[in-house]
């Protein structure tokens, strides 16, 4: 089928699992999606897949992160480093019912960036 833009209205009389599915194929058909994770993997896939708009983006990626580094020193040494506090696990599990289809859909977008590094690495 072909995607098509519809109202939000049309949207709200479908499931859950039916709006996940429509998600999906959206995703799947007009989307190509990486990760933190695996940001710098994604961004050499993306120069391999898409040269003529990606072209450079490593060398520019490399000396953006270069300058984060050095920022993140100055704020160390200055005091200013912020703190990270994560979920104990009661609420991590809360979390995870509550958004049950969003964590498909991200490990459906999970896959296909795994997917697109992969195929650029064997190229």
């Amino acid at each position: 089928g072909e995607w098509r833009w519809s109202p939000v209205s049309s949207c709200s009389k479908l499931s859950r699992g039916d709006k996940l599915k429509l998600s999906i194929a959206n995703l799947k058909r007009h989307y190509v999606v990486g990760y933190a994770d695996k940001l710098e993997e994604f961004i050499k896939a993306l120069e391999k897949k898409f040269p003529d708009f990606f072209r450079g983006a490593s060398e520019t990626y490399d000396r953006m992160k270069l300058e984060r580094i050095e920022e993140k020193k100055l704020n160390i040494e200055r005091g200013n480093h912020p703190g990270y506090v994560l979920p104990n696990p009661t609420s991590q599990k809360f979390i995870e019912r509550r958004q049950d289809l969003d964590v498909q859909f991200y490990k459906v977008g999970k896959a296909q960036a795994d997917e697109l590094i992969e195929a650029c690495n064997q190229v």
